[in-house]
């Protein structure tokens, strides 16, 4: 493996397992009730456009690091194809719960940076997906990163 080919794989390796942990501890404890109790009311009110966020933003989570691989993208196009669908499924699940949270969400600061990072995720994610159906490839790639930076933040 070239020293070039081993920082990449360390980078992605440490995002899959940052993902991993913030996942871990922090998501999951929705499932089982939000641990600040002063939103414990609000998560057993709105459990389900909770539980629908956490599954969708999972897909993008942990989906994205894998298809940056260069290797996987050329090798395994079919896959990268169905996995992009994947993403974008859990993405506009995690999207439209996102919204529909900022705008129930009892901390007034919180909504508006939340409603705006879910309304950038989306345009996003969307221009990815209309930048590689008009095959430029270079544009789907750079608002693909973007998309999951707003991803990353959402989550």
């Amino acid at each position: 493996m070239k020293p070039r080919q081993f920082v990449t794989f360390v980078f992605w390796a440490s995002i899959l397992m940052l993902s991993g942990y913030f996942y871990f501890e922090n998501a999951v404890a929705y499932l089982f009730g939000y641990r600040n109790e002063r939103f414990g009311d609000s998560f057993f009110r709105n459990q389900f456009w909770f539980v629908a966020h956490m599954i969708g933003a999972s897909c993008s989570l942990f989906r994205v690091p894998i298809q940056f691989w260069k290797n996987i993208r050329t090798r395994y196009l079919r896959y990268h194809r169905i996995a992009g669908k994947i993403y974008i499924i859990g993405s506009l699940v995690a999207e439209a719960s996102a919204l529909r949270l900022s705008l129930l969400n009892d901390c007034v600061g919180c909504r508006y940076s939340l409603f705006l990072l879910s309304l950038f995720f989306i345009f996003t994610t969307s221009a990815a997906w209309y930048s590689i159906s008009r095959k430029n490839i270079l544009a789907h790639q750079q608002f693909m990163v973007r998309s999951y930076k707003c991803a990353f933040d959402d989550a």
